[in-house]
């Protein structure tokens, strides 16, 4: 569902430490992912498909331990997949479609 949503994500969503979903698909978001993400410890779902983020995948993504589910597809991601998705040992679904 397109929400018209623009812009950036804000380092305060490493505030929201009690969510267990958080989904942004199809919207225009832009910019990085920031690192405090991997302050979302209780996250069991994250998508963040379909936007405009772009640089690298914070490495932060892996403290999310909780994380069953995570969906980066179809966004202008650069670098390398960081090394600390291996980390992730509840991560049943990982999308990274372009």
């Amino acid at each position: 569902m397109d929400n018209y949503l623009s812009g950036s994500i804000s380092n305060e969503i490493g505030l929201l430490k009690s969510f267990s979903t958080l989904q942004f698909l199809i919207n225009h978001l832009t910019g990085a992912i920031p690192a405090s993400i991997g302050n979302l410890t209780s996250l069991t779902t994250l998508t963040l498909s379909q936007n405009m983020f772009s640089g690298l995948i914070p490495k932060e993504i892996g403290m999310l331990k909780s994380l069953s589910e995570l969906d980066l597809s179809n966004n202008t991601f650069s670098g390398q997949i960081p090394t600390s998705i291996g980390n992730l040992s509840n991560l049943a679904h990982l999308f990274f479609v372009r």
